[in-house]
C-alpha cells in the first residue's frame, strides 16, 4: 500500500493516541465524523477498512472525533493533556493503528464550508439582534478584530459595542461567502451591507471581511476578523 496518509487518518491515530496517554490503555470505540468516515473508506483498501472495523467500533457522530471506551473514558481530537501525565500504554499497540491508506482521500470540502458559512451568518444575525450569548459561542476568548478605521480590539470590547444602546443595525446582510480550509484553520471572506445608527448617526455601508477560524476541539471557533469599507 502506499505511504500516503490522509490527513483524517492522521486525527483518528492522533486521537487514539491522545487517549492511550490520557488513560493508560487503548479506546474500544471511535465516534468520527460522517465526512471523515466517508474519507477513511474511500482511502482504505477495503480488507483494511473491514480490519479497522474489526478492532474499533466505529459510531458515526456528527461533528465530532472522540475515543472512548464502554465504562465512560474518553478524549477528543485536540484535547489539551496535563503537563504531568504519568500513564503509560501496557497493552499491545492494536494492530488497526498501523493501518496505512491506498492514496490520499481529501475530506468532502462541502460540511465544512457549510458549517463555516452558517457560523458567518448566524454571526451577522447575532450582531443585529444583539445577541452577546451567540457571539461569545462563536468568538475565541483570543478573539480580536481590526474595523475599517485600523483599531484593533478585544473580545470583550466587541462585545460591550454589541450590548450597548448606542449601536444599533436594522439590516446587517451578508452574501459572496468563500471559504478555504487549511488543516485545522480556515479562511472565510464576505461582503457585509449594513444600515443602522451609533449615538444616532448613520452607519450605512458596504464592507469586505476576512474572518479566521480555528478548530478548537470539535468545533470552529473566530480567531481573529478584519473588514475594510468598500468604496
Amino acid at each position: 500500500m502506499g505511504i500516503e496518509r490522509d490527513k483524517n487518518w492522521e486525527r483518528v491515530l492522533r486521537t487514539a493516541v491522545g487517549f492511550g496517554k490520557k488513560h493508560g490503555r487503548w479506546p474500544t470505540r471511535l465516534l468520527v465524523d460522517p465526512g471523515i468516515l466517508a474519507a477513511l473508506r474511500r482511502g482504505f483498501d477495503p480488507d483494511d477498512f473491514a480490519e479497522l472495523e474489526r478492532g474499533v467500533e466505529l459510531i458515526e457522530t456528527p461533528d465530532t472525533l472522540r475515543a472512548e471506551t464502554e465504562d465512560g473514558d474518553s478524549y477528543h481530537y485536540g484535547e489539551s493533556l496535563a503537563t504531568r501525565l504519568t500513564f503509560t500504554v501496557t497493552d499491545p499497540r492494536p494492530a488497526w493503528l498501523a493501518l496505512e491508506l491506498e492514496a490520499t482521500a481529501e475530506p468532502p470540502p462541502a460540511r465544512s464550508a457549510a458549517e463555516l458559512e452558517a457560523l458567518t451568518q448566524a454571526w451577522h444575525e447575532a450582531v443585529r439582534t444583539k445577541d452577546a450569548t451567540a457571539l461569545d459561542a462563536i468568538w475565541a476568548d483570543d478573539y480580536t478584530a481590526v474595523g475599517p478605521s485600523g483599531r484593533v480590539t478585544s473580545k470583550a470590547e466587541e462585545l460591550r459595542a454589541v450590548e450597548s444602546a448606542e449601536l444599533r443595525f436594522e439590516t446587517l446582510d451578508v452574501d459572496e461567502i468563500t471559504t478555504r480550509e487549511i488543516g485545522t484553520v480556515a479562511v472565510v471572506g464576505s461582503r457585509t451591507t449594513a444600515r443602522g445608527t451609533h449615538r444616532g448617526d448613520p452607519v450605512d455601508g458596504t464592507y469586505r471581511n476576512t474572518v479566521v477560524f480555528a478548530r478548537r476541539g470539535e468545533r470552529w471557533m473566530a480567531v481573529t476578523a478584519h473588514s475594510t469599507a468598500i468604496s
